[in-house]
């Protein structure tokens, strides 16, 4: 069990996509539609999970 954090343009067609993956069991929010997330708060629960943002990495050579 656990969480999915979905960024998406909330649409009837991806909202359906979404409602309708298998094993998905609830939402967080109450009634049928989803209740948007603040960033900062979706930071907050990374940070808690011991999530960071991925680093870029660039390979390069000295020519």
């Amino acid at each position: 069990q656990g969480y999915v954090l979905v960024h998406m343009k909330l649409s009837e067609d991806a909202w359906y996509i979404v409602r309708n993956t298998p094993s998905v069991t609830g939402f967080v929010g109450s009634g049928t539609d989803p209740t948007p997330i603040e960033t900062d708060e979706i930071e907050k629960i990374q940070k808690r999970m011991g999530l960071e943002q991925p680093k870029h990495k660039i390979d390069f050579a000295i020519g």
